[in-house]
């Protein structure tokens, strides 16, 4: 396998085209010929429809029957998507509302409280703080200890960062007070918190994965995501969260010893994004809008090329999902996330999967 520099700068002109798709308006968007959304049914022509895939209709198993479902009549779980490609990127697929609402409300609930909550998943914000690990609703809290923390009993809840309130005054304290100040469990969860990595723990510094074994794989997401490439061993991943006027830089994944396609999967608000594809004259280049539920599957001569977010488009997250962690219509008892109710309202988050080796 050809090795590519996960240090090299983009083409100039792809940096035009992200930088072009930063500024514009939503409105503008409709009227560019190498720009498509799949949510407007607009600029199909870009692309090839080139087979279907059964939808996603429950994280735990694809016989799993959900026993909330927050789905709209009609879907059912032997429903099928469109898969598009785009000729003259090939290998990149899209597949547009592969997941539906019920299964996007279970993966956000599974990385966000059970992933974000293990110590072996590194964040961000471990980058400058020490990180508490909340286990209780009165904020009790242990310091890391390499293992997943808590076990979810009637005294205990599900392991959660969401268990504390906003209001909660328990700090993230700093490994350098010089250069930064505390964090509370608001800013975290607002604001602080960009990134969080699922297995293979990735060096954003070195741009290389350790040689020490990685932290297990969700064994559930992994199921998933063999759901859509059978062939994938999923054993890294990159959460990425957004809030509005966020943005992912131009790159290419270029750090795994492995040709296996990427799989990213969007959920929340709408996000630009952006890809691009040297070529012996020139790039060959598409922006596509995302929605919550949209899958981008990247293969082939399409692994390896340069994408990233100029924009994420505020207030469009779907309904259904705005009032995660809340769920309002549970009858089963009082609310416990009550407190966070319309985190997600403003948040997008794509979870990328690779195989690493």
């Amino acid at each position: 396998m050809d090795v590519l520099n996960a240090h090299e700068r983009p083409p100039e002109s792809l940096k035009l085209f992200y930088k072009r798709f930063q500024k514009i308006s939503t409105l503008a968007q409709d009227d560019c010929h190498d720009f498509c959304d799949f949510g407007k049914g607009g600029q199909k022509s870009l692309m090839n429809h080139v087979g279907t895939m059964k939808i996603i209709s429950s994280l735990e198993s694809e016989q799993a029957e959900s026993k909330e479902t927050i789905d709209p009549p009609g879907i059912l779980s032997d429903n099928e998507a469109p898969i598009y490609e785009f000729d003259a990127l090939p290998g990149l697929h899209i597949i547009p509302s592969l997941i539906t609402p019920s299964a996007q409300w279970q993966l956000i609930s599974a990385m966000m409280h059970r992933d974000l909550a293990n110590d072996q998943h590194k964040t961000n914000v471990h980058m400058h703080y020490h990180v508490p690990y909340y286990i209780s609703v009165d904020s009790d809290y242990m310091s890391a200890s390499g293992s997943p923390i808590g076990t979810r009993t009637p005294e205990v809840p599900e392991p959660s960062f969401f268990n504390a309130t906003p209001q909660s005054s328990e700090p993230f304290l700093p490994l350098d007070s010089k250069v930064h100040r505390p964090l509370d469990i608001l800013s975290f969860l607002n604001r602080k918190l960009r990134w969080l990595t699922l297995g293979g723990q990735y060096d954003w510094t070195r741009k290389q994965y350790p040689n020490t074994k990685p932290p297990s794989f969700p064994p559930d997401i992994a199921e998933l995501i063999q759901r859509i490439d059978p062939s994938m061993e999923p054993e890294a991943a990159i959460v990425n969260i957004y809030s509005a006027g966020d943005t992912l830089s131009l790159h290419r994944d270029v750090s795994e010893d492995s040709k296996q396609g990427l799989i990213s999967i969007s959920l929340g608000c709408d996000g630009i994004f952006i890809i691009g594809l040297e070529n012996k004259t020139g790039l060959d280049r598409l922006a596509i809008r995302l929605h919550s539920g949209d899958v981008i599957w990247m293969k082939g001569r399409s692994r390896f090329a340069w994408h990233g977010v100029p924009q994420i488009i505020p207030a469009t997250c779907p309904q259904y999902l705005q009032d995660w962690p809340c769920r309002l219509s549970r009858t089963d008892g009082p609310e416990k996330y009550q407190a966070w109710q319309g985190w997600m309202a403003s948040k997008r988050i794509n979870l990328n999967v690779r195989q690493m080796r």
